[in-house]
C-alpha cells in the first residue's frame, strides 16, 4: 500500500493469497495500474506438483515442479522434491546426484541434513518433517526414512 499516492495492491483471492500475484490500483482515479502489478511466486505450480504426485501422475508432477523452479529459482525444497520424483520415476542414480547437490548446498539446514540422511551418511537425532508444498498448506511431508517408500509421509 502507498497511501500517500493513493495506490493499493490486492492479491488474488485464492488461498494462500500471499503466494499469488498482487494487482495494483490507483484509488484516486479508480483505475488499474497493470504496469505496477507484482508477480506471484511458483507456489501454485508447487501445489499442482504435490497433487499430481499424490495421484501418481509423475510426468505432470515433474512439469509443474519445473514451472515452479523457473519462477522461484532453485530452492532447497524444490530440489529435494526433484530427488523424490527422480526416484519414483526409476532413476535412482539421478536421485542420488540431486541429493548430493542438496547436501552440498544446504548442508546444515534441516533439508540438507535430510538429504544427507537419505544418502545414508548422517544419522539424525531428531525426525524433521519438511512440509510440501509449504508449511501454509502441506499435502504431505518429506521425512527421515531408510527406504524411499518411508520418506514421504501423508497427512
Amino acid at each position: 500500500m502507498q497511501p500517500g499516492k493513493g495506490r493499493l495492491w490486492v492479491a488474488d483471492t485464492q488461498v494462500p493469497s500471499p503466494q499469488n500475484a498482487f494487482y495494483a490500483f490507483d484509488l484516486n482515479g479508480w483505475q488499474r495500474l497493470p504496469e505496477l502489478d507484482l508477480p506471484g511466486n511458483g507456489y501454485q505450480h508447487t501445489l499442482a506438483c504435490a497433487k499430481h504426485f499424490l495421484r501418481g501422475e509423475l510426468d505432470a508432477a515433474q512439469a509443474e515442479l519445473e514451472q515452479a523452479a523457473q519462477i522461484d529459482g532453485e530452492s532447497a525444497i524444490l530440489t529435494l522434491m526433484q530427488a523424490v520424483l527422480n526416484e519414483r520415476s526409476g532413476d535412482e542414480q539421478k536421485a542420488r546426484q540431486v541429493l548430493e547437490r542438496v547436501k552440498s548446498r544446504w548442508g546444515e539446514t534441516p533439508i540438507g541434513k535430510l538429504a544427507a540422511n537419505w544418502l545414508g551418511s548422517t544419522v539424525m537425532g531428531d525426525d524433521p518433517a519438511i512440509p510440501f508444498p509449504s508449511a501454509i498448506k502441506p499435502l504431505f511431508f518429506l521425512k527421515v526414512g531408510n527406504k524411499w517408500a518411508e520418506r514421504v509421509g501423508l497427512l
